[in-house]
């Protein structure tokens, strides 16, 4: 009974120790970036889009979307502030080093900034990565997306 007992107890405190690294956010921070690395094309015309989208206001109504824009004005601005500030270091630093795995990365420093925020904001938010991901020619996010939406690899 005794070897059963600790068999119990060990599938418990596992069970245990994964929730609470879901709840922590744990899988998101140790979710790698660099998972199919590759490099991208970057033209000057994959620039000028970054740039569109970033003068671009964000987190608005849009008749292509069910998204119904931020609750405030003070929220809209909140959330395309990071938004933005992603933009602005893909523009600046994606010509000199054109991998994804860099624009993974840069995903993962946004998205930590972005926990805050409602699911509405936060789904918004995943929308407009997929469409920096179609500029810059990432396919796919190797589950980072999902990991920072659902706390776990679904």
């Amino acid at each position: 009974m005794g070897l059963a007992i600790k068999i119990v107890v060990g599938l418990i405190v596992v069970v245990v120790a994964g929730y609470l690294a879901i709840v922590a956010g744990l899988f998101f921070e140790l979710w790698p970036t660099d998972s199919n690395d590759h490099s991208l094309t970057i033209a000057p015309e994959t620039i000028a889009q970054l740039q569109l989208l970033h003068d671009r206001r964000k987190f608005v109504t849009e008749a292509d979307t069910l998204y119904g824009g931020a609750p405030t004005e003070q929220i809209r601005f909140q959330a395309e502030a990071p938004l933005n500030r992603l933009l602005e270091r893909l523009i600046s630093d994606l010509p000199q080093n054109p991998r994804k795995s860099f624009v993974l990365q840069c995903f993962k420093d946004t998205l930590r900034e972005f926990n805050g925020f409602d699911t509405e904001e936060q789904e918004r938010m995943l929308k407009y990565l997929e469409e920096i991901m179609d500029i810059v020619g990432v396919e796919s996010s190797e589950r980072l997306l999902t990991v920072w939406r659902y706390r776990f690899p679904l």
